[in-house]
């Protein structure tokens, strides 16, 4: 079953004790984020993923974005971030000095 991103939006909305996702090979082209404050790993490898906010989720630890087509990525609201995997993706610069 094909699920797209209204779709998978909807159905995720209420799990705001979510604390792993997992969405990889899947064709979403964006994942709202906003409504899991307490998500500690998210795994979206092989996506469609041109863009992601992270803003909204201070206790990522483990984030797995590889193989998408991100261009930026903002980690300065991820301060918990110990694992990162961005291989083969469009990223020309990273600014990881809020993650000390």
């Amino acid at each position: 079953m094909e699920i797209d991103e209204a779709t998978l939006n909807s159905r995720l909305t209420p799990l705001t004790g979510l604390q792993t996702l997992s969405v990889g090979l899947n064709a979403l082209t964006g994942i709202d984020l906003s409504h899991f404050p307490n998500l500690t790993t998210l795994d979206a490898q092989e996506t469609l993923l041109n863009s992601i906010d992270l803003s909204h989720n201070p206790h990522l630890q483990t984030l797995a974005l590889n193989d998408n087509s991100l261009t930026s990525i903002d980690f300065s609201h991820n301060p918990q971030l110990t694992s990162v995997n961005l291989n083969n993706n469009n990223l020309t610069s990273l600014d990881v000095s809020a993650n000390t």
